[in-house]
């Protein structure tokens, strides 16, 4: 029994201690399997956006975290993050977190990753994205340069203006130079306004790039300023196809459509800048700058006048019998002398006065006013004057004007007597507020083949020039071959004063035409005008008017398809230029540069079928050639 019990103990111990290594196995892989659960843990990269300049968000993952004591994302210039990498961790360990970095560069390159750090199996990483920061926006701000100079040509396309030119100030970009802003180029400062005609709440400005002086372009610029059709916008050509992508600068430039900024002056090409008004044909624009008269000058800069301006005004000839032609000169403020000669209108006036300026052709010194020059000998047709403004030997500016001159000749039948007077009751009362005729100077012709049958050299000319529209520079036939028997016929004076183009007749004129001069002096001699003793007259009736009222009538004025009473001051007359120093001297005091009224406002005596408009409104020239774009 003993061997058996010492047999059992050696046994039961070995059974013991085999039972205590098996449960320490158990125990060794319960920790292995935890280990292996736990270094399965996986990191990702999900989103990466630069929000701005200097922000990047991203978010990430983390799959199996328990063993994951940090979260978060790397961020570095390094694609392989050698350098400069900086760590941001999530505030707290999740299986997914968004993480915002604040503190970027703009314009950079960066590459970021996810990580998380665990405790048994060290730093793991995700695959890298890389993200650009972009440009940060650019805070523009202006500085004042002063008062800038700027000459007005844009309301001209529609109404019927001068080329104002006024103070304004101009604002340049401190952060981009060359880009400027001229402030409310149409408010308060532009003389045509009125009360009313522009929105004074704001600022307003002409957006004017220059950064390349040398191409020029203005963008869209609204100008706050209502003329009855809408707010009235200023574009140019360049700025709206640059806009809409279909060129680019250099595009335009080499179209010719830019502008440019020299010496501080500013100017564009005639028809390269536009005009639009909002509820005048949909918004559509029109050439603008027509006249080429656009400028601006950077504050401080003083533009010298040079320019010259010459108009023909007839035919002197002395008791010698030398014939000189006159003219009238207008000098710039910075010229006191030209030049000036009478040469063949076939030769080009700029070829001309280049070779004035060259001393290649002898040429008259001239002031202002009115000149006088010798007509060279065999000069017959078509003649000019040229004049030729030379600063140091350059030629600073020309001008130039043509007329016909026959000397009598058998070539043509016209011979110029001489300056005499014309005063007009036909025109001028009908559209000024006054209703005053106007007496000035003309040349007058006599025809050599029809004694008696004379011709007033461009008739109108100084009434379109004081209405400011041009034009009136047809040849008025005036029929005196019988003394006692003088009309008109009916003749177009070259004029349109927005209703239509004129012409005008006398009443015996319109009769003549229709029944023959015979028949009218059998039947109605007291219709015609006189010839005596130089002057011509003409007889005054009265009529009734449209309205009922009794007016003068000398004349008929023909517009638009209607008829309207002339000589309502009984006034109409020609002061020949044979006519008696006496009489000639008072017509000469009756001659009077009146400015008149560019609004047509119906007059004291306006036939009842002209309405009275608005004044701006009446400015709207409804004829004028206008090329829509868009």
């Amino acid at each position: 029994m003993k061997n058996i019990f010492k047999f059992m103990v050696p046994f039961m111990a070995l059974a013991l201690t085999l039972v205590s290594c098996e449960d320490l196995m158990d125990d060794k892989s319960s920790i292995d399997n935890q280990f292996a659960k736990a270094t399965n843990a996986t990191v990702s990269l999900g989103s990466l956006v630069a929000v701005d300049y200097q922000t990047i968000t991203a978010t990430g993952s983390v799959a199996n975290p328990s063993d994951v004591i940090e979260e978060g994302i790397q961020v570095s210039t390094d694609a392989n993050f050698a350098t400069a990498i900086l760590s941001i961790p999530n505030d707290t360990v999740a299986e997914s977190f968004e993480i915002t970095y604040g503190g970027a560069n703009y314009e950079t390159d960066y590459y970021v990753r996810a990580y998380a750090v665990t405790k048994t199996a060290g730093t793991k990483v995700s695959a890298a994205q890389m993200v650009t920061t972009p440009t940060p926006p650019l805070i523009l701000t202006w500085k004042n340069l002063g008062k800038a100079t700027y000459r007005e040509d844009c309301f001209t396309t529609f109404w019927n203006v001068d080329n104002l030119s006024y103070k304004l100030t101009l604002m340049e970009c401190e952060q981009i130079p060359g880009w400027y802003h001229l402030m409310n180029p149409y408010g308060v400062a532009y003389g045509y306004n009125e009360d009313g005609d522009y929105d004074a709440s704001k600022d307003y400005y002409l957006d004017i790039h220059a950064e390349d002086p040398t191409a020029v372009y203005i963008g869209n610029s609204p100008t706050g300023c209502n003329w009855g059709y809408g707010e009235i916008t200023i574009y140019s050509l360049a700025g709206m196809y640059i806009d809409s992508g279909e060129m680019t600068l250099e595009d335009a430039k080499a179209a010719g459509l830019t502008g440019t900024l020299v010496d501080g002056v500013l100017t564009f090409p005639a028809k390269t800048l536009l005009i639009g008004m909002s509820e005048y044909n949909d918004g559509s624009f029109y050439y603008a700058n027509s006249n080429g008269m656009f400028m601006m000058l950077l504050p401080g800069v003083k533009l010298a006048d040079y320019s010259s301006a010459v108009s023909y005004a007839g035919l002197f000839i002395n008791p010698a019998g030398e014939t000189f032609v006159l003219g009238d000169l207008a000098l710039g403020a910075d010229v006191t002398t030209a030049k000036a000669v009478v040469y063949d209108a076939a030769a080009d006036a700029a070829a001309v006065a280049d070779a004035i300026a060259a001393g290649e052709l002898e040429a008259e010194d001239v002031a202002g006013g009115r000149i006088q020059l010798a007509m060279p000998e065999g000069l017959s047709g078509k003649v000019q004057i040229v004049v030729a403004v030379i600063v140091d030997g350059e030629l600073k500016s020309f001008a130039a004007d043509t007329f016909e001159y026959y000397g009598g000749g058998d070539a043509n039948p016209w011979k110029s007597l001489g300056i005499g007077y014309y005063t007009d009751d036909i025109v001028v009362p009908l559209f000024t507020k006054a209703g005053e005729s106007y007496t000035y100077e003309v040349e007058i012709q006599e025809n050599s083949d029809t004694p008696g049958l004379y011709r007033i050299i461009k008739a109108y000319a100084p009434v379109g020039e004081y209405f400011g529209v041009g034009g009136g520079d047809q040849d008025i036939e005036v029929h005196a071959e019988n003394a006692k028997g003088v009309y008109i016929l009916d003749q177009p004076i070259g004029m349109d004063l927005g209703y239509g183009s004129i012409s005008i007749e006398t009443v015996a004129g319109y009769h003549v035409a229709t029944y023959g001069f015979d028949a009218v002096m059998a039947d109605s001699p007291e219709e015609f005008g006189t010839l005596a003793d130089g002057i011509i007259t003409f007889p005054v009736f009265e009529r009734e008017a449209s309205d009922g009222s009794k007016v003068n009538c000398q004349a008929w004025l023909n517009m638009g398809g209607n008829n309207y009473f002339g000589g309502m001051n009984g006034e109409l007359k020609i002061v020949l230029p044979k006519a008696s120093e006496a009489a000639r001297n008072k017509a000469r005091s009756m001659a009077k540069a009146t400015n008149f009224a560019i609004r047509l406002n119906g007059g004291k005596a306006a036939p009842a079928n002209i309405k009275v408009k608005d004044a701006k409104a009446a400015r709207l020239i409804k004829n004028a050639v206008r090329a829509k774009l868009f």
